[in-house]
């Protein structure tokens, strides 16, 4: 795998009191059923930013798919977190399934065939 992504949509309304956090992060689950940070968090382009021109966060997760598909890891349960939810009133409505928005969170996969 070349580059993994995924890309968080989320819903802002011009009349809302609170605006959506500045940026997010995700977790993944480990064998002891803790939390802990994806390993693309320490590479320095993880992302997780708030994009106001497309509404939406996008995450760079490369390193943690190809550990799931070496097999070193188990593709488990990804947690989404806001940055600084404890301090801040921010609110992030992200698109999900059921929602009547168009974009919906998506995976993008690059790859080499070999």
């Amino acid at each position: 795998v070349n580059k993994a992504e995924i890309i968080l949509p989320c819903e802002q309304y011009a009349y809302d009191k609170f605006s959506p956090s500045s940026s997010l992060f995700i977790t993944r689950k480990n064998l002891e059923n803790e939390y802990e940070f994806l390993p693309d968090f320490f590479e320095g382009n993880f992302g997780g930013q708030f994009n106001s021109l497309s509404n939406n966060y996008a995450f760079n997760i490369t390193r943690h798919v190809n550990e799931i598909m070496a097999d070193k890891i188990s593709n488990d349960t990804l947690k989404v977190f806001p940055a600084g939810g404890g301090i801040t009133a921010n609110r992030t409505i992200l698109n999900g399934i059921n929602s009547i928005n168009k974009n919906k969170a998506k995976a993008i996969i690059t790859y080499t065939k070999y």
